[in-house]
This record gives C-alpha cells, sequence and structure tokens, in this order.
C-alpha cells in the first residue's frame, strides 16, 4: 500500500491514502542536505506537535521528483522484529530506471498505523570514506 499512495501523494493525485498509513503526528527523520540527520513532526497543519504540513512536505519535494523524472515508488518489507519494520523503497523515473534506494526503519503501533519512520539514504548520494583496518 505504501508505493502506490506515496505515487498518487508524489504526483500530487491524493494525499489521503499516504496520510491514512500513519499517526496524526508522524515523526520522520531524513538525511538533510549536508547528510546530517534531520527530524520533522509532519502532520495537518495547526495540529499540535506538527512542524511540518503535509502541504509542505509535497511542495519541498515536488520540484526535486519532477528534476528526476519521478513515475512511481515500489517498497517491500524485508523484516519485522516487534512493531519494527525495515522497509526498501525504491524510485523510479519515465524510463522505468531506479534511480534512488533507501532503507527505512518503520515503528509501528499496536493500530497498526506507522508512527515514526527512519529513512536511510542511498550510500550513493553520499561520499563515504571506506573503513581502515585501524577503525576496526
Amino acid at each position: 500500500a505504501w508505493g502506490p499512495a506515496f505515487t498518487k501523494f508524489a504526483k500530487g493525485e491524493d494525499m489521503n491514502d499516504f496520510k491514512s498509513i500513519f499517526t496524526p503526528v508522524l515523526t520522520l527523520v531524513v538525511n538533510g542536505k549536508d547528510g546530517t540527520e534531520t527530524t520533522m513532526k509532519v502532520g495537518n497543519e495547526g495540529d499540535s506537535g506538527v512542524d511540518t504540513p503535509w502541504e509542505a512536505l509535497y511542495n519541498n519535494g515536488k520540484e526535486k521528483l519532477d528534476e528526476q523524472q519521478y513515475e512511481e515508488t515500489e517498497c517491500d518489507c524485508l523484516a519485522v522484529l516487534g512493531n519494527r519494520m525495515i522497509m526498501q523503497t525504491c524510485r523510479y523515473n519515465i524510463s522505468g530506471e531506479i534511480y534512488l534506494k533507501a532503507f527505512s526503519l518503520c515503528h509501528i503501533t499496536v493500530d497498526g498505523k506507522v508512527a515514526k519512520v527512519e529513512t536511510f539514504a542511498d550510500p550513493d548520494l553520499f561520499e563515504i570514506e571506506p573503513i581502515k583496518e585501524e577503525h576496526i
């Protein structure tokens, strides 16, 4: 459900399917532009505890998705442990090529809603120094 719901959300077709996956206030942890951790509280504008309304999240990403010629998102659940799930997300462009892969740790409530998503960026997006033997 996540992939098709995000695809509609990203294309501006329907936000409700995507929003229905989450608790009223979603904690979203992502890599910022410089690779540092950024935490947002996403929800409906004006709701208590929200610092990023759904509309702002959509508007902030729309230009980037258009530049990437975004077509759709597909997701797979890789593992479940208690109330946590590891999910792999792939974004496809209009040529059908995967241009972004990410892994997320999703925290699920007893009602089956996602309360927190911690997304680990595609390592190809950042320069990562190899681990040196002296650090092992």
